[in-house]
């Protein structure tokens, strides 16, 4: 039993060293890093776009990235956010929500700074559009 043991010990410890190993270089390290790197706010709002005309859309998943830095959120009942810890400077913001088209933008902070958007509904192309994208290929 005791053999069995420390070979499945062995086996284990291997398995993690060689996954651990696999999933990043430790001379080049391309960790996020999600702890806050500074004082700084971003808060806003996201609506959803229909034929009735805008309602706030809560659960959308709101993720700020700036080189290495990450931070994320997601909307209220609402349709609000706010996003701490940030430094200044350029911040690629991308939203999405499933049954929503995703959006990226590229904001500026350098304080508290508000923003809105507004996602249209995700509508597959149709038949006709798909057939006509793969003529052109």
């Amino acid at each position: 039993m005791r053999k069995v043991t420390t070979q499945l010990f062995a086996v284990l410890v291997a398995t993690v060293s060689v996954v651990g190993c696999s999933k990043s270089n430790p001379l080049q390290p391309t960790q996020l890093s999600n702890a806050a790197s500074g004082e700084l706010v971003l808060k806003g709002a996201v609506a959803g776009r229909s034929e009735a005309g805008t309602v706030p859309l809560s659960g959308v998943e709101v993720t700020l990235t700036n080189g290495s830095n990450r931070r994320s959120a997601f909307t209220d009942d609402g349709g609000e956010f706010l996003v701490d810890g940030l430094s200044a400077g350029t911040w690629m913001v991308s939203l999405s929500k499933a049954g929503y088209a995703g959006e990226r933008m590229s904001v500026s902070v350098d304080g508290e700074t508000s923003v809105s958007f507004a996602l249209d509904p995700y509508e597959p192309p149709s038949d006709s559009e798909r057939s006509e994208r793969n003529h052109r290929q």
